[in-house]
């Protein structure tokens, strides 16, 4: 349960951090993890998947996407750092 548990706090954390429910926030992450709307829970989920092909998902539906640039993702690293 180890990942389930990382998975959960790390959502819940940007969800706050950004102020959006986390209902809203895990929308977009429920369709690249399961390519649907509805699902199990996504941290169950997360644990059935688990940690490789859980993340192979998001990378495959950012790339779909157009994931963020470098100087986007260093911009959100130091907003969510400070």
């Amino acid at each position: 349960m180890l990942f389930r548990s990382e998975v959960e706090t790390l959502f819940r954390d940007l969800s706050a951090k950004f102020d959006i429910k986390l209902r809203d926030f895990l929308r977009p992450i429920y369709v690249a993890v399961s390519g649907r709307e509805a699902a199990l829970p996504l941290f169950d989920t997360a644990e059935i998947l688990g940690k490789d092909l859980f993340r192979t998902r998001i990378r495959a539906s950012l790339e779909k996407l157009g994931a963020p640039t470098e100087a986007e993702q260093k911009e959100w690293k130091a907003w969510l750092d400070g």
